[in-house]
């Protein structure tokens, strides 16, 4: 029986998770402080489009990967090769940014895609430490890149130089992640054509990270549209709170996915185990947006400047999504472990349809997408908790809505 990883290793899960996004919002305030506001909100949106581009590369692939490489089935250079395959959906991106300067965000997208196979097999042998050394490897690089340029050159950051040290920072981090996994970890880069199968697992299993792209991205992508590129950056600063509590439940759900994916470990177990570290986050998350909400003026001058004060009416949110999202992220891993890729993926894209098209319509300015933001993540708990505990009711009413379309 393969054991479940214990609590002291998720509470340092969680401490480098937080390490993680707390060095991304030191990048973010060193950018912000030093850069035109509206080259920042070209940065982020090029990044946001090829990252929602990178969805038809199949993100689930990891997911499978990772069941695969658990299972010992010899399917890990199958998946490997079905992302190589899939890599150049991403040149669809250059659509919405058609530009010279987009070349490099293109090729560090890349770069992470690959790096991903790498951390699954860190993941499988349990070498948390070591993935957790490697995915603040790229922040610090970029931390170091900018500080570097300000103190030789007293000035502001050029555009080209951010985009081609996001560039370099990627291939680096990647290229000594590679190197590392392949010494300890068993990392083979074998490629194989893959199967019907492997393609229809991974494009199921591609539905679990849909939400979080939509909170994260897609706002972004809509705001772009709607509002405009400074208001991008306020709509940023609050996607980087948010990630920074993201980051800390990613340090319990990168054992508790391991976790699910042992069917030997039963639920009761799981429970035990990651109870009083989920109660901890929530605790902090709450606490969280009290502060922000009475003190959020004051910490936004005080940290990004006057500039920044156009965030002030959404910070405190930033925490409040994550805590209403919670049920879906913790009932989502539940239903990976039935193996029920299908029923995920219906139920985000039926959310992500319906809050799109809100979103188009309602996005006046930045509170009423924030407030939109909220209602998309309750909603999707909401029937996440009813196809976990109510199956037949959630059946019931799909079916019913299936025949209205036919007719």
């Amino acid at each position: 029986m393969i054991q479940t990883v214990n609590e002291t290793t998720i509470i340092s899960n969680i401490f480098w998770k937080f390490s993680k996004g707390f060095l991304q919002f030191i990048l973010m305030i060193l950018i912000f402080r030093n850069i035109n506001i509206s080259d920042y909100g070209w940065y982020i949106t090029t990044i946001s489009i090829f990252e929602l581009a990178a969805i038809l590369s199949l993100p689930g692939v990891m997911k499978i990967a990772l069941r695969s490489a658990l299972l010992n089935d010899a399917r890990f250079s199958n998946l490997l090769g079905l992302k190589f395959l899939l890599l150049p959906t991403l040149l669809l991106g250059f659509f919405y940014a058609p530009y010279w300067t987009a070349v490099p965000i293109l090729i560090a997208i890349i770069a992470d895609q690959i790096a991903m196979f790498a951390k699954v097999k860190l993941n499988e042998q349990k070498k948390y430490l070591s993935f957790n050394i490697f995915e603040i490897l790229k922040p610090f690089f970029l931390i170091l890149g900018l500080s570097a340029y300000i103190i030789i050159y007293k000035d502001k950051i050029s555009l080209n130089f951010l985009v081609w040290l996001y560039c370099f920072s990627s291939v680096l981090a990647t290229f000594l992640n590679i190197l590392y996994s392949k010494k300890s970890a068993s990392l083979s880069l074998k490629i194989s054509m893959p199967t019907k199968i492997d393609l229809s697992q991974s494009f199921y299993a591609s539905g679990n990270g849909l939400i979080g792209i939509f909170i994260k991205r897609g706002s972004i992508l809509f705001t772009a549209i709607a509002l405009s590129s400074t208001e991008v950056v306020y709509v940023n600063i609050m996607i980087q709170i948010w990630s920074i509590f993201a980051v800390i439940f990613t340090g319990v759900s990168l054992s508790l996915t391991r976790d699910i994916y042992d069917v030997s470990s039963n639920y009761k177990t799981l429970k035990n185990t990651y109870l009083r570290p989920l109660a901890a986050l929530i605790l902090i998350i709450s606490i969280s947006s009290i502060v922000l909400n009475i003190w959020g003026s004051f910490f936004l001058n005080l940290i990004f400047g006057e500039e920044s004060l156009g965030a002030k009416d959404i910070i405190y949110f930033s925490p409040l999504i994550l805590l209403f999202q919670l049920p879906q992220l913790i009932l989502m891993s539940a239903l990976m472990r039935q193996k029920k890729e299908k029923l995920i993926l219906l139920l985000n894209c039926i959310s992500i349809l319906i809050f799109s098209l809100i979103l188009f319509l309602f996005t006046f300015n930045l509170l009423n997408l924030v407030k939109i933001l909220l209602c998309f993540v309750l909603f999707t708990s909401f029937i996440y908790s009813l196809a976990f505990f109510k199956p037949n009711i959630l059946e019931h009413v799909i079916n019913r809505k299936l025949k209205q379309t036919k007719k």
